[in-house]
């Protein structure tokens, strides 16, 4: 059995507030990836662009932060050395733990991305999917993963696109109608260069970024035209790229850590 939240680390009230959430829906978590519904949409295009950002070669140690039941293990099992995930969600990491990893060496671990439970420069590869967003200092966190990273080492990071056209459309009209702020919003939102700042202060050089979830239609229509909205982001996913990188609802972006 997993310990506690509240065992494994001091948690800060963001993390707290991460564990439970994601401990309710603990059990759901891996289903909604196989779901035909925008966000199942979202989790697979998602999944989908940070496997082509890393490629198909050997990604050594690799870490995934707030990796959850190890929803990306069976993409990236065959190209690792060994595999570990971190979680604030003790039901999450418990889930994790059932996985039947084929003799790819598996680690489960409790713990805080603020304070990642690793030496420096111990990971060739570390991840970290719809991780940011619910954190009330996301660069601390990026912070602590590029410490964990090796030299050379490859740095994954999903952000939600505050460019978006889905979302400045989806605030128009709650401003404009609900006179309110939409509730679909995240924490936090995240722009192209404001990534690049970030990256660029930490000494790790981009190395390539994606966006993903070609949703267009605005919330709360999304709700109501549940079908519609999912088959025209299926209809538009592979658009991404081919006309603009940056106008899905999220990105990936992949960096190398330069120096020591």
């Amino acid at each position: 059995m997993t310990t506690s939240i509240e065992n494994a680390f001091a948690a800060r009230p963001d993390e707290v507030r991460s564990a439970e959430h994601f401990d309710a829906g603990a059990d759901q978590y891996a289903a909604a990836y196989d779901e035909q519904t925008c966000a199942g949409h979202s989790f697979r295009a998602r999944r989908s662009k940070a496997k082509e950002l890393l490629g198909a070669g050997p990604l050594g140690d690799l870490l995934d932060v707030g990796g959850a039941s190890g929803v990306y293990f069976d993409a990236l099992k065959s190209q690792v050395r060994s595999y570990h995930i971190v979680d604030v969600s003790p039901l999450m990491i418990e889930h994790a733990e059932k996985i039947k990893s084929g003799g790819v060496p598996l680690s489960c671990r409790v713990a805080s991305i603020y304070d990642l439970p690793y030496q420096d420069n111990s990971f060739d590869t570390v991840i970290a999917m719809g991780v940011l967003e619910y954190l009330d200092d996301p660069w601390k966190g990026l912070t602590e993963m590029a410490r964990v990273a090796k030299p050379g080492g490859v740095i994954l990071v999903s952000y939600p696109n505050i460019q978006s056209p889905m979302r400045r459309m989806s605030h128009a009209l709650y401003r404009l109608f609900a006179r309110r702020t939409s509730p679909f919003a995240p924490t936090l939102v995240f722009s192209a260069d404001q990534v690049r700042k970030a990256v660029s202060a930490l000494e790790l050089q981009e190395a390539g970024m994606k966006g993903y979830n070609a949703q267009l239609m605005p919330f709360p229509l999304t709700w109501r035209m549940r079908w519609l909205a999912y088959h025209l982001a299926i209809a538009l996913e592979p658009m991404l790229g081919k006309i603009g990188n940056l106008w899905g609802t999220s990105f990936i972006v992949k960096s190398v850590k330069v120096k020591s």
